[in-house]
């Protein structure tokens, strides 16, 4: 007789090979600032006809920041990527346990910013890295890049604005022209079984270094930084650690946040770069403060008095972070939600300017 068997049919539906999208936003974010943006992004699934995908974006925005007593000022944002990503790891030294329900990929990245602060100054960063990503399970994935080049140069520095800095060692080491070069690694977890599941945790490990093989073939010094190609290279490690848990209460979310972090520059390096540093406030961190306005430590700025740069400028990063947000979340009509929230944290320095 037959045995038994199971006839199995698969119905396939193509995809689009390539597509292009378009955003425009327009937002009001915390410290009275207005802007509008927009961006146009590029994606191609199947680059050389193995699955490789390469994605294009181009976009930027303007803002306007009204209050403190001060006049109009506008900062403009530039920013371009373009990230190639392929289904398999490249170099055959590399040995990455495969999962057999998820593919590694190998990922080339390259990123351009351009950061215009009108009055203040132009920040320009080129960053361009190598590496892996994969999923160890559904829930797990993991970030590798041994290579990451980060040249960062400040430009256009006017007058009120390197007065302000002179005034403090560590402003001055901070917006000066470096390069990173160094690795990341990022550990993710997050156990939500889909977007509609609001129960659920999260967890992200940030790892990142720079400098440390350079200082071992050309050596390192504090008080006349080595150079590479005319900048200074940057020397730090920093680590990042962020934890979030949501419970569901029927149509309602209680949404809680730990943020800790810390940073610390040697070797060849006072400060770590101003890009690297930590800050709090704003619409994302403690809503109650602008965006950096908030530390380090009791360091306080009144707002009263201050010139048109001074208000401007919000100087208040620093090398650790710790950062506690408890959030109820719930619906008040359809589309229309409701939260209610407390913000704690602040960020504070290794060591005194």
């Amino acid at each position: 007789g037959q045995k038994d068997h199971i006839t199995q049919k698969i119905f396939l539906s193509p995809t689009a090979l390539q597509s292009i999208s378009g955003e425009v936003e327009l937002n009001n974010r915390s410290g009275n600032t207005f802007g509008m943006g927009a961006a146009v992004s590029y994606q191609n699934k199947n680059l050389f006809g193995n699955a490789e995908i390469l994605k294009l974006s181009i976009g930027g925005q303007v803002e306007t920041q009204f209050g403190d007593g001060i006049g109009l000022i506008n900062s403009s944002d530039l920013n371009t990527e373009a990230e190639l990503t392929v289904p398999r790891v490249i170099f055959p030294f590399v040995k990455i346990k495969e999962n057999k329900n998820f593919l590694p990929r190998t990922v080339i990245k390259g990123n351009y910013t351009l950061q215009r602060r009108t009055d203040l100054f132009t920040l320009e960063s080129f960053t361009a890295k190598f590496g892996y990503r994969w999923r160890q399970s559904s829930s797990t994935l993991h970030e590798f890049y041994p290579i990451n080049i980060n040249e960062l140069k400040v430009t256009n520095k006017t007058q009120g604005f390197l007065d302000l800095i002179n005034q403090q060692t560590r402003l001055q080491r901070s917006f000066t022209d470096v390069l990173i070069g160094g690795l990341q690694y990022y550990y993710t977890f997050a156990n939500q079984a889909n977007s509609a599941d609001k129960n659920g945790h999260y967890f992200r490990a940030s790892l990142e270094t720079s400098g440390n093989l350079i200082s071992a073939i050309i050596g390192a010094d504090k008080l006349s930084p080595k150079e590479i190609a005319g900048l200074d290279y940057a020397q730090f490690t920093k680590v990042t650690l962020d934890f979030r848990k949501y419970w569901a209460f029927g149509e309602s979310v209680l949404a809680s946040r730990i943020i800790v972090g810390t940073g610390a520059s040697y070797g060849n390096g006072e400060e770590l770069p101003y890009i690297k540093q930590y800050f709090v406030g704003g619409s994302n961190s403690l809503r109650a403060f602008r965006i950096r306005g908030l530390g380090p430590g009791s360091f306080y700025v009144d707002p009263s008095g201050l010139t048109e740069i001074e208000s401007q400028f919000v100087d208040q990063t620093g090398d650790m972070k710790l950062e506690m947000n408890l959030e109820y979340r719930f619906p008040v009509f359809k589309y229309f939600k409701g939260a209610l929230f407390i913000d704690a944290g602040n960020i504070w320095l290794l060591n005194s300017p």
